[in-house]
């Protein structure tokens, strides 16, 4: 059975780290509570039995146990025994409290070798005393070396923080005199192997153990084919076992001074140009930039020119602030995000110009676009913001309440990468048989160049903080990758039967995998291929780049991406393939399955996918996933479970759980021959399945899926043509309303060929609302060949160590509610409720503002109460339809009736329109008023009302299948009474349902108008 996640409430901050706590209780599993019990007993507590501090702890008057003050069967205090002594042995109350002497005591955890048994120290009595015990005897072909069980033949070394890298690091630890013991890095490492490698121990399997500690580094660690194991010599950098090496890409800051609850530190190196960082890390913890504003967005104001180098902003929203070549501006595009450094600032004009372009013209997807400012001096005014001044190298903190300089730690980046691994696939020379285990990698850089940062699609400008480049047979296994500027992994060109294992990615720059290239491989040695991602955990990604990915597969076949945990992105959670349209491509055979996709798109970005696809690609399937809480942002478009865009084709989609999206469950924009079988999809909030583009041949087969949803649309997109087939589905609305198809009932849509043995009806599901969607054996969907597959959390997701496989749900955060049960809707809007200048409320959408053209509450008019909405219009604009602004009802079928007041100044043209839901859609009632008053509709003059008065307008009009093209209109004014207008529209065209009301503001002059009393309801 199958159970809701718990309610959670977000702490992005913090999540990583605890995730990493229980990540140390899974490597380390002898920590656990002291047994020693409370505070020391009173030396003079009389031999009796009776005692007075509960929870106090003594030696026996005989000293062979510990006892403890306890609540006895009678309610009073009494002495018992919690830790009896083994034979022979004395309690002792020294200042470690009352505890057993240990005949052989040890430190926790601690291994050592006992002939060819590995002992290990542990408390396996439970008595508090920590002994040697045996673990293990190692295989008959290994050979017991300071605690490990090494093959015969192994070459093993050490590194450790106190070894130094001239000493031959055949020990685990430096020697009595210190002229011998442990390596001191991981370059020492790697330059030791080199030299073993010519001598006549090798080839042997090569371990190099790195002992508890951090290893600094500055530039990233590079291996080369000179550094390459054998199949049966390979080479391992590990973590010593139970304990946790850092490879350590940060630089302490410290010398902090404090002053007006500011700390400030000058850091010389900053200041002689020879450092400078864009991440700060306070206890652990990713701390913000100084930014504008501090939540939420700026909106451009306009267009400027070149449109894709400069925008117009509101007045004050951008100054010419101090040092402004350190200022980065962020920019929200649909699907993507660019980064910025400013050339100039008009403040007489108002524009913004950069030193680079974006990729698209500001303003294409959003009149109103968003952006963020950030590192911005004079905008340090939120605790756990910093600003660094790279002129004079003084870094600037603003700390939380809770934070002390004398004990923080404060960690800034150095490295930009960690590893880099460089074999050359043109001349056949790979970097082949290396593994790293256990090892923690943490901080490093990363800075959009003088030009800024403006990728296309999935920030694939982005490096990663470990690239593989020709490497052969590489594992990344149970490591941990973090506090990243970039991606964490990227198996990159030539790359092939590599792999990443149990590895956690956390607080990334970018996202977490990429494999493959974005260009197609120029011969077989350069292909990316066979690599391996399983059982990892990706999660709290897009710190500076939101477009980045979870796992991102480009130009590259035959991948596994399989029993994941990716979650808390902004973008998309695995997308594979890099080819538009119906080319060839080089991205097929891909097996994304078992992977459990969460929490994607956070309604930052727009047009995304918990699974995206790009182009042809045989063999690819998309089995066994369960994906949901995926979300754009709250005006784009574009959230959806599982989404084949572009040429997406011949790829299966499978026994899929999908559930609580936006926009969809499915998508497929355009591709051909895609198979969408015994798939659950459920509670999209808007639309369950969309196709987007008709096309001349098979779209997809769309068969023996589940289809659940409450009071949404089912279809969305274009169906006009036949070219898809769907069939033995099963579809229902919990809500109660019919199954409608568009604008067909059931029986009409049967009847043009589609969903011939396809039901409208319960699935007898054992909870859905708390996401059960464990089928009775009664269900209706198992007579149509729906065949159940797993449902339950583990069966999706991680699996192994139950502490690994618990660390997702470590993480806090607000859980996006489902669709709300179906209720009848009724909207109305006074604007009573909305603060004076702000926009409208009540998922209201407002577009096209700039400067001078602004639709805004205001408390000029009212047609009642205080409130109205305001719309300044401007000449000049890029188009007269704007500004506007529009609500997204949802009514499927049935008579509606929509209200509203409207008052024009002089010269103000006034335009309305109803909108259902299809691609393209179908217009239904409309209105114009025109500069002289004339107001229109459907093509008919109906009358003049004046200016400067309210006239109130009611609509009435049937939408769905019942619907015949045809509204009503009445008209209330001062000046023309009252007057009803019957039979408007156009006979016999149905509109399906209303998605989308519109107000235009639609002069081409410095006009002002004001709408009041919305209101909009099912009769």
């Amino acid at each position: 059975m199958r159970t809701r996640r718990p309610l959670r409430i977000r702490s992005l901050s913090n999540s990583w780290s605890l995730a990493g706590f229980l990540w140390m209780l899974m490597l380390w599993p002898g920590c656990g509570p002291d047994h020693t019990g409370g505070g020391k007993a009173d030396g003079n507590v009389p031999p009796h039995n009776e005692c007075d501090e509960n929870g106090a702890t003594r030696c026996s008057p005989d000293n062979r146990a510990v006892e403890t003050c306890t609540q006895g069967e009678n309610g009073g205090l009494e002495w018992t025994v919690s830790t009896a002594c083994k034979a022979g042995l004395d309690c002792q109350d020294d200042t470690n409290g009352p505890h057993c002497l240990c005949p052989d005591s040890c430190e926790p955890d601690a291994i050592r070798c006992d002939g060819n048994t590995v002992q290990t120290c542990s408390d396996s009595d439970d008595d508090g005393c920590f002994e040697w015990g045996d673990d293990a005897p190692c295989a008959d072909d290994e050979v017991c070396q300071y605690g490990i069980c090494l093959v015969q033949g192994t070459i093993a070394l050490y590194v450790s923080p106190q070894g130094d890298d001239a000493w031959s690091g055949s020990l685990p630890q430096p020697n009595e005199d210190h002229s011998d013991g442990p390596l001191a890095s991981m370059i020492g490492a790697r330059d030791t192997v080199r030299a073993i490698k010519q001598t006549a121990d090798w080839p042997s399997p090569v371990r190099i153990f790195f002992r508890n500690g951090s290893y600094p580094i500055t530039e990233p660690v590079e291996f080369l084919p000179e550094d390459s194991g054998t199949v049966d010599a390979t080479i391992s950098y590990e973590a010593f076992p139970g304990e946790t090496p850092v490879i350590d890409g940060g630089r302490p800051v410290t010398g902090w001074t404090v002053a007006d609850g500011r700390w400030t530190t000058t850091i010389r190196d900053v200041a002689s140009q020879d450092w400078s960082f864009a991440a700060l890390w306070v206890d652990d913890v990713r701390r913000p930039r100084a930014r504008t504003p501090n939540e939420g967005y700026r909106h451009i104001a306009g267009t400027a020119t070149p449109a894709n180098q400069a925008f117009a902003f509101q007045p004050g929203d951008m100054e010419p602030w101090s040092n402004l070549d350190d200022v980065v501006v962020e920019v929200f595009h649909s699907w993507a995000t660019s980064l910025h450094h400013i050339a100039s600032i008009d403040t007489s004009q108002h524009i913004v110009s950069f030193t680079g372009p974006a990729r698209w013209d500001f303003g294409r997807w959003d009149p109103a676009q968003r952006y963020i400012v950030h590192n911005v001096y004079e905008a340090l005014d939120e605790p756990g913001e910093w600003y660094l001044d790279r002129h004079t190298g003084v870094l600037t903190y603003l700390p939380k309440s809770e934070e002390d300089p004398a004990s923080a730690t404060v960690v800034a980046p150095v490295a930009k990468q960690f590893i880099v691994i460089s074999g050359d696939p043109a001349s056949n020379q790979f970097v082949e048989h290396i593994i790293f285990y256990g090892i923690t990698f943490l901080h490093t850089d990363w800075q959009p160049g003088p030009a800024g940062s403006s990728a296309g699609q999935a920030a694939v400008d982005l490096p990663a903080a470990i690239e593989i480049t020709g490497g052969r047979h590489i594992a990344v296994d149970h490591c941990r990758i973090g506090h990243t500027g970039t991606y964490g992994l990227w198996f990159r060109s030539g790359t092939q039967d590599s792999q990443v294992v149990q590895t956690e990615f956390f607080d990334l720059g970018g996202g977490g995998v990429r494999i493959g290239e974005q260009q197609t491989a120029a011969s077989p040695a350069k292909e990316a291929g066979n690599n391996r991602v399983d059982n990892c955990f990706i999660h709290d990604g897009s710190v500076i780049l939101s477009a980045a990915v979870g796992v991102w597969i480009g130009r590259s076949s035959s991948n596994s991406v399989t029993h994941n945990d990716i979650g808390d992105l902004d973008y998309t959670g695995i997308s594979v393939g890099w080819s538009w349209g119906y080319a060839a491509s080089t991205a097929h055979d891909n097996i994304i399955a078992d992977n459990h996709i969460h929490h994607i798109g956070r309604s930052v970005l727009s047009d995304m996918g918990g699974i995206y696809t790009l182009g042809v690609s045989p063999g690819t399937t998309l089995e066994h996933n369960e994906i949901h809480d995926i979300f754009s942002y709250r005006s784009g478009v574009g959230a959806w479970g599982i989404y084949l865009d572009e040429g997406s084709s011949n790829i299966a989609v499978r026994n899929n759980l999908v559930y609580n999206t936006k926009t969809g469950g499915f998508h497929q924009h355009y591709g051909q021959d895609n198979d969408v079988s015994n798939n659950i999809f459920a509670f999209s909030h808007e639309c369950q399945i969309r196709r987007s583009r008709e096309e001349d041949h098979i779209s997809f087969s769309f068969t023996r899926n589940i289809v659940l949803y409450n009071d949404a649309w089912l279809l969305d997109g274009t169906w006009q043509n036949d070219n898809f087939t769907m069939d033995s589905n099963l579809y229902w609305d919990l809500s109660g309303n019919p199954i409608l198809f568009g604008c067909s009932t059931m029986a009409q849509w049967q009847a043009t060929g589609h969903d011939t043995h396809s039901v409208a009806a319960d699935p007898l599901m054992s909870d859905p609302y708390g996401l059960d969607f464990t089928l009775s054996p009664q269900s209706p969907a198992l007579a149509l060949g729906f065949v159940p597959f797993a449902q339950d959390n583990d069966d999706f997701g991680l699996y192994g160590n139950p502490v690994w496989v618990a660390l997702p749900d470590a993480i806090q955060r607000t859980e996006e509610p489902l669709p709300a049960d179906a209720t009848p809707q009724v909207m109305f809007d006074g604007f009573e409720d909305t603060p004076v200048g702000q926009k409208a409320g009540h998922g209201a959408v407002t577009s096209g503002e700039t400067a001078q053209a602004t639709v805004r509450v205001t408390d000029e008019q009212a047609a009642h109460g205080v409130h109205s909405l305001k719309f300044q219009d401007a000449a000049g604009l890029d188009h007269t339809w704007v500004p506007y602004f529009a609500y997204f009802p949802t009514y499927f079928s049935g008579t509606i009736q929509g209200s509203f007041a409207v008052r024009l100044g002089p010269g103000a043209i006034f335009y309305h329109e109803w909108r259902d839901q299809q691609s393209p859609y179908d217009a239904g009632p409309h209105i114009t008023i025109d500069a002289q008053g004339l107001v229109a509709a459907s093509g008919q003059d109906l009358v003049t009302v004046a200016r400067n008065e309210w006239v109130q307008v009611r609509i009435t009009f049937d939408v769905g299948p019942g619907g015949n093209g045809l509204y009503d209109i009445t008209l209330t004014s001062p000046s023309i009474g009252t007057q009803t207008f019957t039979g408007l529209g156009n006979p016999g065209a149905v509109i399906c349902g209303l998605r989308w009301v519109v107000f235009v503001s639609n002069a081409d002059a410095a006009t002002v108008m004001y709408i009041d009393d919305v209101s909009f309801q099912a009769l």
